[in-house]
């Protein structure tokens, strides 16, 4: 079984050391806010990349979407997230979509840092993986013979842990990663599946 190795470890390198360069307050206190209270809901938005469900494994790219809720008297907070991604990979013959879709909770801890935040948190929930086989020779075949459809349901997990840096007008850039996993019917068996997670995005607090 190959697996690629994922691209996406440079380009979140890289993200940090930019984003830490536009903040060049990092570490000071706030003087208008010094107990820097945050707002109790915040929402996030971005790109993942994420270990596929495949028989090569390899990574996907998908879109994320988290609500968040930190107390305000303790350093907690919970979470509810929804993620798709589409992995794509093939053979000579078929061509083949793995649809991810996946929904979890979390509980976390965070901690204000100056102008950013440090968070943590653990998830669970389900993955769903639809896939659509197309034979390249569709046309010729006809759907009834190339084009074939499955589905997969499986619990999700993971661990996560990352910075918000402050932007201004309730805004923050979001990047988080963590290792995952997941059980999944991969070629008629169940199988466990652990991998990576990577998130780029935006936090907005209200």
């Amino acid at each position: 079984m190959n697996r690629r190795k994922p691209r996406w470890w440079g380009v979140m390198a890289f993200s940090l050391a930019y984003l830490a360069a536009l903040n060049p307050a990092w570490g000071e206190v706030n003087v208008a806010d010094p107990k820097g209270a945050q707002s109790a809901f915040g929402l996030n938005g971005g790109v993942a990349s994420a270990t596929a469900v495949t028989a090569d494994r390899g990574s996907f790219v998908a879109g994320a979407f988290q609500l968040d809720y930190g107390f305000k008297e303790l350093p907690l907070c919970l979470s509810g997230r929804v993620l798709f991604g589409d992995a794509v990979t093939g053979n000579d013959n078929w061509r083949f979509d793995h649809y991810h879709q996946l929904f979890e909770v979390g509980l976390g801890l965070q901690k204000e840092l100056g102008r950013g935040v440090w968070f943590g948190q653990m998830t669970a929930g389900a993955l769903g993986v639809y896939e659509v086989a197309t034979h390249h020779q569709i046309i010729r075949l006809g759907d009834e013979l190339g084009r074939f459809t499955n589905w997969s349901m499986g619990p999700n997990a993971s661990i996560e842990t990352g910075l918000r840096l402050k932007l201004g007008a309730g805004f923050s850039s979001r990047m988080s990663i963590g290792p995952t996993w997941t059980r999944q019917k991969v070629a008629d068996t169940e199988t466990d599946i652990f991998g990576v997670q990577a998130q780029l995005g935006l936090h907005y607090e209200f």
